[in-house]
C-alpha cells in the first residue's frame, strides 16, 4: 500500500517535491515523460497514517493522467510516479496535458515546427506542492530558437516555480533538419586527432634514426 501511493506523500507531507515534464520530438511525434518526485530517505519515513490520510486526494490528482502509462521511478536518490504518453505533433497542442497547463498553446507544423504558448503557466494549483517544475523540450531536429532558462544542444529547458509562473511561456522554434553536422564534425575531429598521431610517431621515428646514425659515426 505505501509504495504504492508514494506519490501523494511526498507532495503533501509539504515538504517541495519537483516535477520533470520533458518533450521529445522525432519522426512526426511527440512523446511526454512526467516525473514528480522527492528524495529517497523521506518517502521511506512516511508513515501509514499519512499514507491513508492523502489516498482519496491522489485519486482526484490523477485524474486527466488516464491515457497515460504510470509506473514507480526510482534513481536511488529520488523516489516518484513516471508518467509517458505519445501523440502526433498535430494533436498535441489540444489533447496534451502540457495544453491544460496555458490558455493558449499554438503548434505550426510545416517544415518548421513552432510552439508558442500563453504567458501564464496555470498548473500551479494542481501541482501545488511542487517547488519547482522542469519543463524540457529535446529533439533531433535542429532547434534555431527559444526562449529557455536553459539551452543545452538540441535539449533547451525552463524552470518553473512560485515566483516566474505568471510570466513562464514557452516559446521554440525548431527546423525538421536531423543533426547530422554534429556527427560529420566529430568523425572529422577523430581524424584529424589520428592524424596527429601518426605524425608525431613518423617524426619520433626520424629523430630515433638520425641519433643513432650519429652514434654509429662516433
Amino acid at each position: 500500500m505505501k509504495k504504492t501511493i508514494i506519490l501523494i506523500i511526498t507532495c503533501l507531507l509539504l515538504v517541495g517535491c519537483k516535477a520533470e515534464y520533458k518533450i521529445n520530438i522525432t519522426d512526426e511525434h511527440i512523446y511526454d515523460t512526467i516525473k514528480i518526485y522527492e528524495k529517497s530517505e523521506i518517502v521511506n519515513d512516511a508513515s501509514n497514517d499519512e499514507v491513508e490520510n492523502v489516498n482519496e486526494w491522489f485519486l482526484d490528482w490523477e485524474r486527466g493522467y488516464e491515457d497515460y502509462l504510470k509506473e514507480l521511478y526510482s534513481d536511488g536518490k529520488n523516489t516518484g510516479y513516471k508518467y509517458t504518453n505519445d501523440y502526433t505533433i498535430d494533436e498535441y497542442d489540444y489533447i496534451s496535458q502540457l495544453s491544460k497547463c496555458y490558455d493558449s498553446l499554438n503548434i505550426v507544423n510545416t517544415d518548421t515546427i513552432s510552439i508558442k504558448s500563453s504567458n501564464e503557466f496555470l498548473c500551479g494549483d494542481y501541482y501545488e506542492d511542487v517547488d519547482e517544475m522542469k519543463i524540457t523540450i529535446e529533439t533531433d531536429y535542429k532547434i534555431i530558437g527559444s526562449n529557455a532558462d536553459i539551452k543545452e544542444g538540441n535539449k533547451h529547458t525552463w524552470i518553473i516555480n512560485r515566483n516566474n509562473y505568471t510570466n513562464k511561456p514557452i516559446n521554440i522554434n525548431i527546423k525538421k533538419e536531423k543533426q547530422e553536422i554534429t556527427k560529420t564534425n566529430t568523425i572529422s575531429k577523430n581524424k584529424i586527432n589520428s592524424l596527429l598521431v601518426i605524425i608525431i610517431f613518423i617524426l619520433l621515428i626520424i629523430l630515433l634514426l638520425k641519433i643513432n646514425k650519429k652514434k654509429n659515426k662516433e
